[in-house]
């Protein structure tokens, strides 16, 4: 019997691997860290990390603010600017396959900051109308669909779905909706129930929820929630994979939208999602869309 011998781990640079990690470590600490602070959370003596801070902040990605603190510079906008085309570019075939299939308005959305914002936009060619969305409308993202499944896509995010398993799974996606609002099973929907959620363009970002918004999974999951609550759900033995979500009626009335988080692409924190004025059948539409977000995350790795 041969013996298959394990792929040796990669070299990397310990320098660089740290310098990342400071970069991320005050990309999540809003009010900035001192240097001491960010040479412990990276493992480095304190004389790395002037060093380490000293580089960043010669590229201008980061900064030093007069008591000292660290913070992330405006060089990081740069970068991050550059990301959009090219998530636009992977998603917009897929985008394009669902809108004409479906005979909706697909878009794609991405996390920034407490906003859900679309980047990508695709309209149906065949339809007598349909909801105009444009590329860099923004709103909450306790608000519509799209915003709702980014923040599905969180709270799943390392949990295991095995069979005859109930887990307990917080989530922060009820976050400011009212006490009407609730999630459910698409294991319990019926075909033609129609699943919404407003994307519209138009719509300001202090659109309020509606109480009898709603939001579902296709992983068996349930939830009640309050206003302001995080919901406590139960998992099933399917795949976090199957869930996605709806909402109607939030950010313009008439408009209904379904939208499923990507996954499973490190950093990136998105949806696809579909929206009508017309009602959609969320047990024909959704595998669709979930289908579109595994397209785009397969593209992005």
């Amino acid at each position: 019997m041969t013996r298959t011998e394990p792929a040796p781990e990669p070299e990397t640079s310990q320098t660089l691997d740290r310098g990342i990690r400071v970069l991320s470590a005050l990309a999540d600490a809003t009010a900035g860290l001192t240097v001491a602070q960010l040479a412990e959370r990276v493992g480095a003596p304190r004389t790395a990390g002037y060093r380490l801070v000293a580089t960043l902040e010669a590229h201008g990605l980061a900064r030093r603010d007069p008591d000292g603190r660290v913070h992330l510079g405006v060089g990081v906008l740069r970068l991050a600017a550059r990301v959009h085309p090219l998530l636009r570019e992977a998603a917009t075939p897929p985008l394009r396959r669902l809108a004409e299939e479906v005979g909706a308005t697909a878009h794609l959305t991405v996390a920034e900051g407490p906003d859900a914002l679309a980047i990508a936009v695709v309209e149906p060619t065949w339809t007598d109308y349909h909801v105009g969305y444009r590329v860099g409308s923004r709103h909450r993202l306790a608000q519509g669909a799209a915003g709702k499944a980014i923040l599905l896509g969180r709270s799943v995010s390392g949990l295991v779905f095995s069979s005859g398993t109930n887990a307990g799974m917080n989530t922060g996606m009820n976050t400011g909706m009212n006490a009407g609002s609730r999630t459910d099973s698409n294991a319990d929907s019926k075909a033609g129930q129609s699943a919404g959620s407003n994307a519209d363009s138009k719509a300001g970002p202090n659109a309020g929820l509606n109480a009898g918004s709603k939001a579902r999974s296709g992983a068996g999951s349930t939830a009640g929630s309050g206003s302001g609550s995080t919901a406590g759900s139960k998992a099933s033995h399917r795949d976090p994979a199957s869930l996605y979500t709806v909402s109607e009626g939030e950010l313009q009335a008439g408009a209904h939208g379904i939208a499923a988080p990507i996954r499973d692409v490190p950093g990136l924190e998105a949806s696809v999602g579909v929206v009508s004025f017309a009602p959609l059948d969320s047990a024909k539409i959704a595998p669709r869309v979930i289908q579109a977000a595994a397209e785009i995350s397969a593209a992005l790795k």
